[in-house]
């Protein structure tokens, strides 16, 4: 995997599954159509070389990381995450 946007690896998002229930992950890279996350024990893991699969989630079910709607499980004030800058070309 091509690293896109190493400013966005790490972040903190919240990503909603197949069964609509919702969680907490950091951004390792995306592309046009998804972003590739992974808990942080995987994110470790990848910082230091490892081998860990991030799983690609639909931009459409990746959201900014609000610490209130996690407290809360206030998912309808969630926004969707946006990338500081464009994806890397083709991969």
């Amino acid at each position: 995997m091509k690293i896109a946007m190493p400013n966005q690896r790490g972040t903190n998002v919240i990503v909603r599954d197949i069964k609509r229930q919702y969680h907490v992950r950091r951004v390792w890279d995306f592309d046009e159509e998804a972003v590739y996350v992974t808990d942080e024990s995987g994110y470790q893991k990848l910082s230091l070389g490892q081998k860990v699969v991030p799983v690609g989630f639909p931009r459409q079910d990746v959201f900014e990381y609000d610490e209130e709607a996690v407290a809360t499980a206030d998912w309808a004030r969630l926004h969707p995450w946006r990338p500081s800058f464009s994806p890397a070309g083709p991969r």
